[in-house]
């Protein structure tokens, strides 16, 4: 029987769904995979909770952030050296996601990887999960840790807002930006009718609290950014993964009765690297690269890639600014 025009087009926003935000085709691992290599790092080894109180600028003459106030998230701090980078994982991972990366890049600068808070073994951070809410967490987690910026913030998938959302609010604090095959606001365009939200809502279903809280806010999360300012002049780096999505055989028929046909991937791919190459365009100083061989998850797939874009930004960055030329 032919697929009807409202099913092809429900079809098509959960493959963006999938596509953009990486909601996985299985459940959620409460561990990321370990690297295949024997001696890799855990990386979650040396991880310390932290409390912050990110509502502490609007609490009288700055009360030091002690219990019961705040909460703590679960967050890990190696290397020496600047400047540091920020990890910001995607939709439901925690800080093991990064897998051995942090540890190779920690051997040039200070890098940090974190728990948002409801994830991992962080502690919930109340009903807000917006993404003003979650950089706002974040700044004063790195301010908790004595992590000096300017940073460079790296960011998969829905992470990749919160870095847009975080340079807008505090530029300052930014040295440069790298996106893991980001959610752009552009992918979700379905969101604001109630067809495509109901839609979304019913792909959260079954997912731990954590997750949904973060699924459930990203209506106001893509608003936040579709009206951010113009970019700030950093350097930005947007990695795409270029490689078709992966569907394992034991789903693909269940898949296909939803109208999730080869095509539709295949279509909803080549929005996706499109979207991204307009991101890149969106900066200055942007640069886009295609990740051939890795899917969502390129930090997973081409791990050597990514540390090579973000050391190449480090080194770029620790450069001493040109001098002006000597006036004759």
């Amino acid at each position: 029987m032919a697929q009807s025009a409202k099913g092809k087009a429900r079809a098509a926003r959960l493959v963006t769904l999938v596509l953009g935000l990486g909601l996985p085709l299985t459940p959620l691992p409460a561990e990321a995979p370990r690297d295949s290599v024997s001696d890799a790092p855990d990386p979650a080894t040396g991880a310390v909770k932290v409390r912050i109180c990110p509502d502490a600028d609007d609490r009288p003459g700055g009360a030091p952030c002690e219990a019961p106030a705040g909460f703590e998230l679960r967050a890990r701090v190696v290397g020496e050296g600047s400047p540091a980078v920020v990890f910001d994982t995607g939709l439901g991972d925690n800080l093991t996601t990064w897998r051995a990366l942090p540890d190779r890049i920690a051997t040039h600068v200070r890098v940090v990887t974190y728990d948002r808070a409801g994830l991992g073994e962080s502690d919930p951070g109340g009903r807000d999960r917006s993404g003003v809410r979650v950089v706002r967490e974040l700044r004063a987690l790195l301010a908790a840790l004595k992590v000096e910026p300017p940073y460079i913030l790296v960011g998969h998938s829905l992470g990749g807002l919160h870095l847009l959302i975080f340079a807008d609010r505090y530029p300052q604090d930014v040295a440069g930006l790298v996106f893991l095959d980001p959610t752009t606001a552009e992918m979700f365009g379905s969101l604001e009718t109630e067809e495509g939200w109901e839609t979304y809502k019913s792909q959260m279903e079954g997912y731990p609290e954590g997750v949904r809280a973060e699924g459930l806010a990203s209506r106001q999360r893509l608003r936040t950014v579709r009206g951010l300012g113009d970019p700030p002049d950093l350097p930005a780096v947007v990695i795409s993964g270029t490689k078709p999505p992966f569907i394992p055989e034991e789903q693909r028929e269940a898949m296909a009765e939803q109208g999730l046909t080869e095509e539709t991937w295949r279509q909803a791919q080549t929005r996706k690297i499109g979207h991204h190459r307009d991101l890149a365009e969106h900066f200055p100083r942007g640069r886009f690269v295609a990740a051939e061989e890795a899917h969502h998850y390129v930090h997973w797939d081409q791990p050597e890639l990514v540390l090579e874009e973000i050391l190449a930004l480090v080194r770029e960055l620790q450069q001493p600014p040109e001098s002006p030329p000597a006036r004759p």
